[in-house]
């Protein structure tokens, strides 16, 4: 099953599969332009475009999850929550007291287009209580597939 160029519609829909993401008391895909001021209850999380609404043709998907006063920011790039911008950075501010950046490397090729899907894999690691980054290492995009596909088909 391809991935490709996912839209929030079939994020949500993906995530409306697992049962584990149902004991999640908020579970936001949406556009950075549409955080605005949100609460997260918590635990709950956030799968994120960096481009605004009106252009999401071409965007790239990050997850923000919350345990407790945590965010921890997944951006299968490897960047910083500070390089998307006020918007994402402002609302993980205001729904925690400190924000981890997971993937300090870039997992993703950046030939493909894979980022929805390495979002709900972190999601789905998550989930399954993985709080640390390491097992993220060493990861293919195969066997993130499989995860993924397992977790939700």
């Amino acid at each position: 099953m391809a991935f490709l160029a996912m839209y929030s519609e079939e994020i949500r829909n993906l995530l409306g599969r697992d049962r584990r993401f149902f004991s999640l008391k908020s579970r936001w895909v949406c556009a950075k332009d549409q955080l605005f001021d949100a609460i997260i209850a918590k635990p709950g999380m956030a799968i994120v475009n960096s481009l605004p609404s009106c252009k999401l043709q071409g965007g790239h998907w990050t997850c923000l999850y919350f345990l407790e006063e945590t965010c921890y920011f997944f951006d299968p790039l490897g960047k910083n929550l500070e390089d998307y911008g006020r918007e994402m950075l402002d609302f993980a501010y205001a729904n925690s007291s400190q924000v981890i950046s997971v993937a300090e490397t870039r997992i993703q090729s950046l030939e493909k287009g894979l980022c929805g899907e390495w979002c709900l894999f972190f999601a789905i690691k998550m989930s399954r209580g993985m709080v640390n980054c390491h097992s993220l290492r060493g990861i293919s995009e195969w066997q993130m597939r499989r995860i993924v596909n397992n977790s939700i088909l």
